[in-house]
């Protein structure tokens, strides 16, 4: 090791020593009723938000035009015992979006387009002749 390296290290040791006997410098943390008051309106908020939902079954009917959604990845719907379920949608090359209901949801088995038709199928929707076509036309 050379003179200038030694005392290179020697000051670098030196800064750093004096970099970390330093006081450190207060954080506030949250008081535990603050965090308490901030989860409480978190929920309330999302509460708010599952009460206003519609019933997936309302959704997801034969024959019923399926509406784009404000946010095209996903359509959430109430499940018959009230929980949230959400409905994944798959952007198309085309810029429309593809879904599939599962009958978790409350509503029929089946699938749609945004914006066009629920087609209910009778098995697996990944089976359904209609969804494999649509599927096929998402990704040309």
């Amino acid at each position: 090791m050379t003179h200038r390296t030694a005392s290179a290290l020697v000051l670098a040791a030196a800064a750093l020593t004096a970099a970390c006997s330093q006081s450190p410098v207060p954080i506030e943390a949250p008081t535990p009723t603050a965090v308490a008051s901030a989860a409480a309106d978190e929920v309330k908020s999302a509460a708010a938000s599952a009460a206003t939902l519609p019933a997936c079954s309302a959704l997801f009917k034969w024959g019923s035009k399926v509406a784009i959604p404000a946010t095209p990845t996903q359509i959430m719907c109430k499940d018959p015992d009230g929980g949230v379920q959400v409905v994944p949608l798959i952007r198309c090359n085309d810029g429309s979006h593809l879904g599939s209901v599962e009958q978790r949801t409350g509503a029929s088995r089946g699938w749609f387009l945004a914006g066009d038709l629920f087609h209910p199928t009778k098995g697996d929707v990944a089976a359904d002749a209609g969804y494999a076509a649509a599927y096929r036309k998402c990704n040309a």
